[in-house]
C-alpha cells in the first residue's frame, strides 16, 4: 500500500511514518509533505492508495483540500489525523476512509490500516468481476 502523508509539523511526519512503515509494515510512505499547496499535484502524480491528512494546517486546512484530492483523485482514500475532535462529522461528509486523533495509538492506526487493506481487496475483487462479464 502506498501512501503520502500531509501535515504542518515535521515531527508529526516522521513518526507517523515510522509506525506506518515499521510499527504497522506494508506501507510504503511514498511522499511527506508539509505544504498543502503542492498535494494535489503530488496525489496526481503518484497516485497512491491513501493520503493522511491533518486538518489544521496553515493557508487551507485539511478538510478543504480533502474536497480537491477527491476531485483531482477519486480513487484515493483520505484519512484524516489530526488533534481536534470537534471535525469528526465534517470529516465523514467528505467521505473519508477514517479519522484518528493524535496522539496516534498504535493499535488504532492498524485498524486503519486493515480497514484500508479490506476496502482495497473489495476494490480489486470488484474490477476482477467487472472484467470477467
Amino acid at each position: 500500500m502506498r501512501a503520502i502523508l500531509v501535515d504542518d509539523e515535521q515531527l508529526a511526519l516522521r513518526q507517523l511514518r515510522q509506525m506506518l512503515e515499521c510499527d504497522v509494515g506494508g506501507v510504503e510512505v511514498i511522499e511527506m509533505c508539509m505544504d498543502p499547496s503542492q498535494v494535489v499535484d503530488m496525489t496526481t502524480k503518484h497516485q497512491p492508495d491513501v493520503v493522511f491528512l491533518d486538518i489544521h494546517m496553515p493557508g487551507i486546512n485539511g478538510l478543504q483540500l480533502g474536497e480537491q484530492l477527491q476531485s483531482a483523485v477519486p480513487g484515493t482514500e483520505i484519512v484524516f489525523v489530526t488533534g481536534c475532535g470537534q471535525c469528526t462529522a465534517d470529516a465523514f461528509k467528505l467521505n473519508a476512509l477514517d479519522y484518528i486523533l493524535k496522539p496516534i495509538q498504535a493499535d488504532r492506526l492498524r485498524q486503519t490500516v486493515q480497514h484500508l487493506r479490506e476496502k482495497q481487496k473489495a476494490n480489486e475483487e470488484t474490477d476482477l468481476n467487472s472484467q470477467r462479464h
